[in-house]
């Protein structure tokens, strides 16, 4: 009986061996294992770090260009491009009717989207159109996200301080809508009265500057009285619901709002406003054959027929726009 139970102490302690043998084995494997894949890890970096180093130096000696993470921006570089791709970019705010709109079946459309096609037809470039906020077209011409912007917009000395802009294409006025039903005053002649009132005006448009300089910098109406719409057509919405008393814009655009809204123009021609094509800063090659395009479409009576199709203005009711100075550089 003795000698059973020695046999069977001594296969436990024969099989307890094997195992811490075979686990130290294992472990063993492992070790071996990570410390192969830590040499490896060590090339491949060690093969990376010498490869930018090399980089680095024949950069340094002038062999080899390293990507620039900073664009192009020399004067001439957009209107290269352009003729290089035959595509010049346009960005547009397309809420602001009869000048850039949507039509029923989702295309863009308006005078100046018109204007700015056969410009390009002109320039033999393909015209691209990229909608967007209008506050945010001067970003985009900073940044050269788009070329050029053609969306109403009025040139500005604050403006010409950012970009630049072409000859003076259109020359507009502005309005002030209310609602016909239940209108704050039937007959504005002055801005001054739309003090103490709910006024809607575009974001980052000169009527908003307007209205703010005029109204509320003079202590005339509260802040909180102007009202300023990233989008015209949500402000002149407001003011058919009744949620506004005046919507300050320009006339053409008033004109259309008519048609559509339960609105009516109550006052107009208090402000004057050329409209320029905008680009970017020191892009004169651009500038400089853009004006030269715009200035054929005035003379062969372009821009007076796609006045009189989108905005209902024949050619003898076109304000009479300024012929440039020559000795002036644009």
């Amino acid at each position: 009986m003795s000698e059973d139970v020695s046999r069977e102490e001594e296969e436990v302690a024969e099989e307890s061996v094997e195992q811490t043998e075979g686990a130290a084995e294992a472990d063993a494997s492992k070790a071996a294992r990570k410390a192969k894949l830590l040499n490896i890890g060590m090339v491949v970096l060690g093969i990376i770090a010498v490869a930018i180093g090399s980089l680095i130096v024949a950069s340094l000696l002038g062999y080899v260009k390293l990507p620039s993470t900073t664009p192009d921006v020399s004067d001439d570089n957009i209107w290269k491009r352009i003729k290089k791709t035959d595509t010049i970019i346009v960005g547009t705010a397309a809420d602001y009717p009869p000048f850039s709109y949507y039509t029923d079946d989702y295309q863009i459309d308006g005078f100046d989207i018109a204007l700015i096609r056969e410009l390009g037809s002109r320039l033999d470039a393909e015209v691209q159109i990229k909608d967007m906020a209008f506050d945010g077209l001067v970003g985009a011409l900073q940044i050269q996200q788009i070329d050029v912007a053609i969306a109403a917009m009025s040139i500005t000395p604050d403006r010409d301080a950012l970009i630049d802009f072409s000859d003076t294409y259109f020359i507009s006025e502005d309005a002030i809508l209310a609602n016909r039903s239940v209108p704050a005053a039937t007959a504005v002649t002055s801005i001054d009265q739309l003090a103490g009132y709910r006024v809607g005006v575009q974001t980052a448009t000169l009527y908003e500057l307007w209205v703010t300089n005029a109204l509320v910098d003079t202590g005339k109406t509260a802040v909180g009285n102007i009202h300023s719409y990233a989008y015209i057509d949500q402000a002149i919405a407001d003011l058919g619901n009744g949620q506004l008393d005046f919507v300050v814009l320009d006339l053409p655009q008033a004109n259309a709002a008519t048609a559509v809204v339960n609105v009516m123009v109550v006052g107009s021609g208090m402000n004057r406003q050329q409209f320029g094509i905008g680009i970017g800063a020191g892009q004169s090659d651009l500038q400089k054959n853009i004006n030269a395009i715009l200035q054929e479409m005035q003379e062969d009576g372009t821009i007076s027929a796609l006045a009189l199709d989108y905005i209902g203005i024949n050619p003898s009711d076109i304000v009479s726009i300024p012929t440039p100075d020559p000795n002036v550089p644009t």
